[in-house]
């Protein structure tokens, strides 16, 4: 069955059938095992799992930093002369001297979002 046109329009980010093998002295190490998984615009959305389960390779993935063995993952982009999504790796890589928000904030200023588009963004998360 094919979902209506405005069902898929909706969609946000698209996992189907997404796997993600590592090669390993015992064999291949299967990371991810073919995830689907549909987003809604607006939507949010959060991965939890024990270490080793797969987020952060699932993250990599989406992020462009990592490719699937097989399956899909795309991100449906509104304006295609701006980056589709941004990484904000945990401890060491974050501006010790700035607060959660301005750390959270720094990728939308980098873009040459205005002020005023940064706060409001903050206000709904």
């Amino acid at each position: 069955m094919t979902p209506p046109a405005d069902a898929a329009a909706s969609v946000k980010i698209r996992i189907a059938g997404l796997t993600k093998t590592f090669p390993t002295q015992g064999g291949l190490h299967t990371a991810l095992d073919s995830i689907s998984l549909d987003i809604a615009r607006g939507s949010f959305c959060t991965i939890v799992g024990p270490s080793g389960c797969g987020k952060t390779t699932l993250l990599r993935i989406l992020a462009g930093l990592d490719s699937a063995s097989s399956g899909i993952a795309t991100i449906a982009a509104e304006d295609l002369t701006k980056p589709i999504n941004a990484v904000v790796f945990q401890g060491e890589s974050i501006f010790p001297w700035m607060t959660v928000w301005n750390n959270a904030a720094y990728g939308l200023s980098m873009r040459g979002e205005p002020k005023a588009h940064i706060r409001e963004s903050s206000a709904t998360t």
